[in-house]
This record gives structure tokens, C-alpha cells and sequence, in this order.
């Protein structure tokens, strides 16, 4: 009959302890509540002031689907491995040349647009020949236009490649297969 008695006597002590504990924090709480409230009120201001200090990133966008064939002139045609055209050509569309040049097509064709930096992610999509290009800057029209630059200058840089090619497959150059 003892041991039944005991177990009994243990949540009623642990009750006690519990409610002792919670008028000891009641206590507490109104107290200093003050300190909870100006907890909440600095994170709030801190997490403003990082918002409000924040520039604006505006994001353009843009794919574009590229083709590893080369027609020769004899009318056959020469094919790169893909994964090796896919890290070259997305290589070549971050190359640095090729994003001064736009950003000089730019600032010469639209001077009214304010310059911004603009900085240029570049990615394949998996198992595709098209890449996903996004450039982020902090001038709305510049941001676009760079970007829309940066395609037109790969695009010619690409087409001064392939006549190069071509003229070393048709035997008019020696060793300079990789011009750009």
C-alpha cells in the first residue's frame, strides 16, 4: 500500500512545482515587460532601416538558342562535341571584350540612358543547345539595353568566328582555328 501512496505524492509535488513556476514568471512579466517590448520594437526598426537602405535591382532576361554546325563551303559541314561547344560558347558570352562592347553600343546609341553596372549571369538549361542569360543592374533601361547589346555583340563575335572558320576549312589560314 506504501509504493501506491508515493506515486501519488509525486504530481502533486510536481504540480506544485509547476505552478510555482508560473507565478514566478507572471511576476517576472509584468516586471519587465518593458524589455520583451523593446526587443520586438529594435528588430523591427533594424529590419526596416535594412529595407529602406536596400537599391533597387531591376532584372532583364533573355534566352538564346545556339547551334555548334558549320557549313563549309564545299557544302559538307563540321559539328562540335556539345558539351564542349556548351562550355565554350557560354564562355565566350561572358567574355569581357564582348560586354564592353556592348556597353559602348549602348552608351553611344542611347545617351540619354544612365549608365549603371550591370552584372551578367549566363547558364545553359540542361540537355538543350539554349542558354539563359540575366543581367541585374539598377537603371531599368539600361539594364534591358545592355542586354539586348551584349546578344547583338555575341551574335556578331559568332558570325566573325564562323567566316573564320570557314575560310581556315577551306584552307585559308594556317593553325588560327581558334580566333576569336
Amino acid at each position: 500500500g506504501g509504493s501506491a501512496w508515493q506515486h501519488a505524492a509525486v504530481p502533486a509535488v510536481a504540480s506544485r512545482r509547476l505552478q510555482a513556476s508560473l507565478i514566478r514568471n507572471r511576476v517576472l512579466l509584468r516586471k519587465d515587460w518593458w524589455v520583451g517590448a523593446f526587443g520586438v520594437a529594435l528588430g523591427i526598426g533594424i529590419a526596416s532601416w535594412m529595407i529602406a537602405a536596400q537599391k533597387e535591382v531591376y532584372v532583364s532576361q533573355a534566352r538564346m538558342m545556339v547551334s555548334g554546325k558549320i557549313n563549309l563551303p564545299d557544302g559538307g559541314s563540321f559539328s562540335e562535341e556539345m558539351s564542349q561547344f556548351m562550355n565554350t560558347q557560354g564562355e565566350l558570352m561572358k567574355d569581357e571584350a564582348i560586354c564592353n562592347r556592348a556597353e559602348a553600343y549602348v552608351r553611344t546609341t542611347s545617351s540619354e540612358t544612365p549608365v549603371s553596372k550591370v552584372s551578367l549571369h549566363v547558364a545553359a538549361l540542361p540537355q538543350t543547345s539554349i542558354f539563359h542569360l540575366v543581367a541585374t543592374g539598377e537603371e531599368p533601361r539600361y539594364t534591358q539595353k545592355f542586354l539586348d547589346a551584349h546578344l547583338h555583340e555575341y551574335i556578331a563575335t559568332r558570325r566573325a568566328v564562323r567566316t573564320r572558320r570557314g575560310e581556315c576549312a577551306a584552307g585559308g589560314c594556317d593553325g588560327e582555328d581558334g580566333w576569336v
